[in-house]
C-alpha cells in the first residue's frame, strides 16, 4: 500500500518538475563567470548565486507542517507538498566588482551589448519545488518528520533534497489557551551534481485551531532559518588560471511568518498556506492520513 502510494507521488512529482521553465543550464553560466578570472570571478559568483542560496533555502523550508498538533504512534500522514517561490525584482540584478549592474542567476537571460556582464540569468521570476513528506508519531508529544526529492531539472542539473526534523507539541499543558501548539527543528541537505551543497536549519513555532461545524483547521506559525551554500569549482570542468577552492554563500532567508488553512476528510488531507519572508512562497499540499 505505502509502496503504491509513493509511486504515485513520484508520477506527481515528475510531472510537476516538467512544467517548471528553464532556458539555460547553469552550469555552463558558472563556467564561463569561473574563467573570467581567479580573484574577479569568486567575487562576481558570491554575488550571482547568493539569491540562489537565499530561495532555495526558503523554498525547501516551505510547507513543512498543517497542524500544531501531534500524533501518537503509530499514526502518519504521507503524501506531496508544492512550495511556489516568487523572485523579487530586486534579486534579479546585483552589482558585480566592479559595481556595473548585472543579471543574477535569475536575472534575464539576455542583457544589452553595453552591460558588461559575464553570463546571462535563467529567466526565472518563479520556479516550483515539490518534496515527498511523511510525518510519523512517537511518544510523549513527539513527532518526526522525513522530507524527499531526487528529480532532474534541466536548467538545474540532478537536484536531491532529504530533511529530517522533530516537532514537540505542548498546547495541552497551557488548558486556558484552547488551540494546539508545538515547536518543530527542521534540517534539509540540499545538493546539485557533484558541485553544489547547501544546508538549511530552521525552528518554528506553530499554532493551530479546528472549527466546530466543517473539517477545517486554521493554522500558522513563525520560524526562523539560516542557509549555508558551498560551490566547489573544482567538480566544474573550466579553464581555471589557478585552482579556486570551495566558495560558501550564506542565504539572507531569516525570520519567516505562515498562515494557512487545512481540510481533512476520513483518510485525506488538503492543506495551502502563504509564506511572508525575505522571498515569499504559496505552499500546497496532499496527504494520506492514518
Amino acid at each position: 500500500m505505502i509502496n503504491k502510494i509513493f509511486l504515485l507521488i513520484n508520477t506527481i512529482l515528475i510531472f510537476l518538475v516538467s512544467i517548471v521553465s528553464g532556458q539555460t543550464n547553469l552550469e555552463n553560466n558558472l563556467k564561463l563567470i569561473l574563467n573570467s578570472g581567479t580573484t574577479y570571478s569568486e567575487d562576481y559568483l558570491k554575488g550571482y548565486m547568493q539569491p540562489f542560496a537565499t530561495a532555495f533555502g526558503t523554498a525547501v523550508s516551505g510547507a513543512m507542517f498543517h497542524r500544531a498538533s501531534v500524533k501518537g504512534f503509530p499514526r502518519f500522514d504521507v503524501g506531496i507538498n508544492v512550495v511556489y517561490l516568487t523572485i523579487p525584482d530586486e534579486a534579479l540584478f546585483f552589482n558585480d566588482p566592479l559595481n556595473n549592474e548585472v543579471p543574477t542567476v535569475f536575472g534575464p537571460l539576455s542583457v544589452p551589448t553595453h552591460v558588461n556582464s559575464l553570463a546571462g540569468g535563467t529567466g526565472n521570476s518563479s520556479f516550483v519545488i515539490p518534496q515527498l513528506q511523511i510525518n510519523l508519531g512517537l511518544i510523549s508529544n513527539f513527532e518526526v518528520t522525513a522530507r524527499y526529492l531526487n528529480l532532474n531539472i534541466k536548467e538545474f542539473g540532478d537536484i536531491s533534497l532529504m530533511g529530517i526534523g522533530v516537532k514537540y507539541g505542548f498546547g495541552e499543558y497551557i488548558p486556558k489557551f484552547p488551540v494546539d501548539l508545538s515547536v518543530q527543528a527542521m534540517y534539509h541537505k540540499f545538493s546539485i551534481d557533484e558541485w553544489l551543497d547547501s544546508g538549511t536549519i530552521g525552528m518554528n513555532l506553530q499554532i493551530s485551531k479546528g472549527l466546530l461545524i466543517i473539517p477545517l483547521d486554521i493554522y500558522g506559525g513563525i520560524g526562523f532559518e539560516n542557509t549555508s551554500m558551498v560551490i566547489k569549482p573544482g567538480s566544474i570542468p573550466v579553464d581555471l588560471v589557478q585552482n579556486i577552492g570551495d566558495i560558501s554563500i550564506d542565504g539572507e532567508n531569516n525570520f519567516r511568518l505562515n498562515l494557512g488553512i487545512s481540510w481533512t476528510l476520513a483518510f485525506f488531507n488538503l492543506h495551502t498556506d502563504y509564506n511572508f519572508g525575505k522571498y515569499n512562497s504559496l505552499s500546497f499540499g496532499a496527504m494520506i492520513v492514518f
